[in-house]
């Protein structure tokens, strides 16, 4: 055999050897979680929770007795509601699968996020007792501009806050209460509960727009 055949094998067999120890590709995952405030509407403006797997995504948004879930899966976007077991339908390609029309903040890495929206330093504050590194950046899915601040020893985000607009959308701010890159998810997190029966969308649920829409006291128009 040839030298220069003896060396393609060899590099053929490497490469085999390389992909067949690199095993499965393991999706990223995120679990977070916020508590909303509302320049109008006061403090207690509810709760945000979304638990993200690849390209899965949960979001619980609730607040007093109400409680909206909004869930992507391999079988679409769904609006579940829960009074009547029903869960309304997303057509194809809908914004509302991804999670940053639900809160304009970084989904993964907060860093590599900054640099994506091309976002721009502008102190160093502290948030209750945390050194924090205060960002701007206008999120290119919602339009809207923000500021975030990120711990300075973890890199996580602590606050996020979101410019309103005088009858559109009020103005917000989010805590963060967790923000966990290494969570363990469950595929059944992402599942439709049993007995739910699947209806499309209204009309009237389509045309509203993610940005416009704001909650307050834990109600929505998600």
């Amino acid at each position: 055999m040839r030298l220069s055949n003896i060396l393609l094998l060899l590099c053929a067999v490497a490469v085999i050897g390389s992909a067949a120890g690199a095993g499965p590709t393991v999706p990223a995952t995120l679990h977070y979680k916020v508590k909303m405030q509302s320049a109008s509407f006061g403090k207690d403006a509810g709760t945000r929770e979304v638990w993200i797997k690849g390209d899965k995504m949960r979001c619980e948004i609730y607040g007093g007795k109400l409680r909206v879930t909004v869930l992507k899966n391999s079988q679409g976007v769904f609006l579940l509601h829960p009074w009547n077991k029903v869960a309304g339908k997303y057509p194809d390609g809908s914004p509302r699968g991804n999670p940053r029309t639900l809160l304009p903040g970084p989904t993964g890495s907060p860093k590599l996020f900054l640099a994506k929206v091309n976002a721009r330093k502008l102190d160093n504050q502290k948030v209750g007792n945390r050194v924090c590194e205060v960002y701007s950046y206008t999120e290119p899915t919602t339009k809207r501009f923000c500021k975030l601040w990120v711990d300075t020893k973890t890199g996580k985000p602590v606050k996020l806050w979101m410019n309103g607009k005088h009858k559109v959308m009020d103005e917000l701010t989010a805590t963060y209460v967790l923000y966990d890159q290494t969570a363990r998810i469950s595929d059944s997190v992402f599942e439709l509960p049993k007995g739910y029966s699947v209806r499309p969308m209204p009309k009237r649920e389509l045309a509203s727009k993610p940005a416009s829409r704001q909650s307050h006291n834990g109600k929505t128009g998600t």
